[in-house]
């Protein structure tokens, strides 16, 4: 399953794991994405997160050596996090930290990547969006059909 992947990239590192997926560029902004070094099969050691990039911020921050020129990763989905993440969102609610209004958890993750270090890891299954409307209505259609 895609969650054991997760499990065993961190059993094997010792390191909070983001599952990540290939993103085109054209629809980069609409995910929080990842940049950083491949240190083994679909293993990136994480040096960068960034929620919802632009396409031109993508391309001079975001790129992944050995990756398309139009390619980035973005997030699956699927986590798997160190208790510190607690510390980093209780922090940001104590002190009102908000980010377009929202707390967010992004700048909680790129604190623990400082902090602990992070690697993503190129997830092998299908992601399911829900977070927005047009891609939501086809995964519910992907759903009936399975």
């Amino acid at each position: 399953s895609c969650a054991s992947q997760i499990l065993q990239v961190y059993e094997q590192t010792n390191k909070s794991v983001i599952g990540v997926r290939i993103i085109p560029g054209t629809e980069i902004h609409h995910y929080g994405c990842i940049s950083g070094s491949l240190v083994a099969d679909g293993i990136i050691n994480i040096d960068t997160i960034y929620e919802k990039p632009e396409l031109n911020y993508a391309r001079q921050k975001l790129h992944v050596a050995g990756m398309k020129e139009d390619e980035f990763l973005g997030v699956f989905g699927i986590y798997l996090l160190t208790a510190k993440i607690f510390d980093y969102l209780e922090e940001n609610i104590k002190q009102n930290v908000r980010e377009k209004g929202e707390f967010q958890l992004t700048s909680c993750l790129d604190k623990l990547q400082k902090t602990e270090g992070m690697n993503g890891y190129l997830v092998k299954g299908r992601c399911f969006d829900t977070g927005m409307p047009d891609v939501y209505w086809q995964t519910m259609i992907d759903f009936r059909n399975t």
